[in-house]
């Protein structure tokens, strides 16, 4: 099982598409940087599964990738419509 140190930009991508969004190639860069750590969290949850001696580490890392996955499919939902608004929220708040 791989598993090791993450840098912070990895990290903090998704708050960085929010951000930076606007800017096309910034919501390029740190989508695909998303979407990369959301592969390799899957992946290594996935070899946990698999690979675990005790029975119960097993269950808790398939209900660990389970709730990713469901957030995963949140998350790129709501990246979708973000990209379609062009990093823009079309309905902006006003302040008074």
């Amino acid at each position: 099982m791989a598993g090791g140190y993450t840098s912070r930009s990895s990290r903090a991508a998704p708050a960085k598409v929010l951000l930076r969004g606007f800017d096309p190639g910034a919501l390029k860069k740190y989508s695909e940087a998303f979407h990369k750590k959301e592969k390799s969290v899957r992946d290594m949850a996935e070899s946990l599964q698999r690979e675990a001696p005790d029975p119960q580490t097993r269950v808790l890392a398939g209900e660990f990738a389970a709730a990713r996955a469901a957030m995963g499919n949140k998350y790129a939902s709501a990246l979708e419509a973000f990209t379609e608004a062009k990093g823009l929220n079309p309905r902006p708040h006003r302040l008074r």
